[in-house]
């Protein structure tokens, strides 16, 4: 009979990386959601003491015809501030 051999790996035939698709658009989500919290920061702390541009928008269209509008926001940190708002 002979000696048995042992198979030998060839080079090439390493495991091949296979990216997860699920997790590219996961990161795609957090990164949007991570771009528009600090969007509306920057906005928030550039805006300090000034109108607020979300109100002046509810204020320009709650005179027109068919629309209704019903606005509640809280803010919390170093002044703690409550908006609420209806009209039509």
């Amino acid at each position: 009979m002979g000696t048995p051999t042992v198979p030998v790996a060839e080079p090439g035939g390493e495991r091949e990386y296979k990216p997860d698709g699920a997790w590219d658009k996961l990161l795609l989500v957090v990164g949007a959601v991570v771009v528009t919290v600090a969007l509306l920061v920057v906005l928030g702390i550039l805006n300090r003491g000034r109108e607020n541009p979300v109100a002046a928008a509810a204020e320009a269209t709650s005179d027109a015809a068919g629309v209704w509008i019903s606005l509640t926001g809280h803010s919390q940190g170093p002044v703690q501030m409550s908006l609420s708002g209806k009209g039509c």
